[in-house]
């Protein structure tokens, strides 16, 4: 459970002062639904099972910070810094991580349904079972990611970079990958079906696209 005052610490932060670091505070369970800690310094912080919904972390700090299973659904994360994150089980559905440094983290299973990714930064996090499914990926970097048994229909993957990536048994059926880079990506048994490319897409050496399924069009 949250520590009584580091908590109270933290909503006065939010309300007044912004002067204090928050750095490794445990806030594990505490309910922050919708707090403003814009540019908060949040790194190594326990946020386990927290309720971040609605939150404002644009710009903050959490490298190394514990969100496993937090609810974040809704928050806004543009351009915080979420490197090495624990994030297994988090909902982060239609949450805003656009420009978000997430290298290294662990997204296991994590709910990112309709999330906003885009050029965030994924290369090598872990992202195994994540739903992902209708996300904005448009520019993301995802290379060396773990993507095995992700969820990713109808995502938009636009211009991604997934070299290397591993996509097996992957779902991304109409999943948008005009222009994406799958250089030595890993593509075994990833379905496909009715997701569209562009001629510039790379694709791994030996892969072809029209057999597993994929609809060539003309433009983004």
């Amino acid at each position: 459970m949250a520590d009584r005052q580091q908590y109270q610490i933290a909503v006065q932060w939010a309300k007044n002062g912004r002067i204090q670091s928050l750095a490794r505070f445990d806030l594990s369970r505490a309910d922050l639904a919708g707090i403003d800690l814009l540019g908060a310094q949040l790194t190594m912080a326990n946020l386990t099972e927290t309720n971040l919904s609605g939150a404002y972390l644009t710009g903050a700090s959490l490298t190394l910070a514990n969100l496993k299973e937090a609810t974040l659904g809704g928050a806004s994360l543009i351009g915080a810094d979420l490197s090495g994150v624990d994030l297994r089980g988090a909902d982060l559905v239609a949450a805003l991580l656009s420009n978000a440094d997430l290298r290294e983290a662990n997204l296991g299973r994590a709910y990112l349904s309709e999330a906003d990714l885009g050029c965030a930064d994924l290369r090598e996090a872990f992202l195994e079972a994540a739903d992902l499914r209708k996300a904005d990926l448009t520019q993301a970097r995802l290379t060396w990611a773990d993507l095995n048994q992700a969820s990713l229909g109808e995502a938009n993957l636009c211009q991604a970079g997934l070299r290397g990536a591993t996509l097996r048994k992957a779902y991304l059926g109409g999943a948008n990958l005009a222009g994406a880079d799958l250089r030595e990506a890993n593509l075994v048994q990833t379905y496909f079906f009715r997701a569209t490319y562009t001629k510039d897409t790379v694709w791994p050496e030996g892969f072809e696209p029209k057999r597993a399924g994929l609809i060539l069009v003309e433009s983004y």
